[in-house]
């Protein structure tokens, strides 16, 4: 009974509480602004982080660090690293706006238009993921997809060069990665 009794008084005190600063999801703190707030102090490392992680804009220098580009002679286009993909909806690969997270990239012409579209991959040998980038007037812009099978090693032989390209059915070409055929699904917002 005691024990009750001390936790509603516990659970009462802490509802007459103000509300500290910061989020307002997931029981964290809130404040009025778009951004959170874990200080009064602006330049508090925690408010710093946050802003880092979540809102500031990653450098070209930053974003081209953690992309590894296996296709010989091919460099990321200036274009791909200073557009503002935080703006850029769902489909963007993690490592185009999330700090410390990385991609593995090759230039192949996966539409068959005789320009090279860039794979971008991105996640575990257990489960990736891949979207195919295409360049038209307004930028870059992600225009298809590809899902991993569920087998180990898939993307092992993409990052050793054991793939080939595949015409599938009128489309996008598909993959052929340690003998499984992968096909891109094209995006439903890529105007190209």
């Amino acid at each position: 009974m005691f024990r009750i009794l001390l936790v509603l008084v516990t659970w009462a005190s802490a509802w007459a509480q103000p509300l500290p600063l910061g989020h307002d999801f997931e029981g964290l703190p809130s404040t009025p602004g778009p951004i959170a707030v874990y200080a009064e102090d602006p330049q508090h490392p925690l408010n710093r982080l946050h802003a880092l992680l979540f809102f500031a804009l990653r450098t070209p220098t930053e974003i081209g660090a953690n992309i590894t580009v296996h296709t010989a002679g091919a460099r990321l286009p200036s274009s791909l690293l200073v557009q503002d993909w935080m703006a850029a909806g769902p489909n963007v690969p993690p490592c185009l706006t999330r700090p410390a997270l990385s991609c593995d990239a090759w230039f192949l012409d996966l539409d068959r238009d005789g320009a090279n579209e860039i794979l971008l991959v991105y996640g575990t040998e257990a489960r990736w993921w891949a979207a195919v980038l295409k360049e038209n007037l307004q930028g870059w812009a992600a225009a298809a997809a590809f899902a991993s099978p569920s087998c180990r090693g898939t993307l092992a032989a993409l990052r050793s060069g054991r793939f080939a390209l595949a015409d599938p059915l009128p489309g996008w070409r598909d993959l052929l990665v340690a003998g499984m055929r992968i096909s891109a699904k094209p995006a439903q917002t890529a105007e190209l």
